[in-house]
């Protein structure tokens, strides 16, 4: 992913990362904000989460809404199902 031009003042997806915070594997995506005007030149927020409930292979796929609530899509997955699951969902696709 290529930034873009140096007079666009928009933020713009810099990076993704994963880490665990209790039960859930949360995905992060991290923008940067070129605008002199920004309060900070990054940011970033979680869009997706994993809810790891048990023993077993089974996960629960969360969407971050843009109120900030979680809204469940999916349950009972395997791994494998979650990422694919993921891929495919017209949720995570702009």
């Amino acid at each position: 992913m290529l930034p873009p031009s140096a007079s666009s003042q928009r933020n713009y997806v810099c990076g993704f990362s994963a880490n665990w915070h209790g039960a859930y594997l949360r995905f992060i995506v991290h923008y940067a904000c070129p605008s002199p005007d920004a309060y900070s030149p990054f940011f970033e927020l979680p869009f997706a989460r994993l809810g790891y409930f048990g023993g077993r292979d089974c996960y629960n796929l969360w969407a971050r809404r843009h109120n900030d609530q979680w809204i469940l899509l999916a349950e009972d997955l395997t791994l494998t199902a979650a990422f694919a699951e993921m891929l495919t969902h017209p949720w995570f696709h702009c």
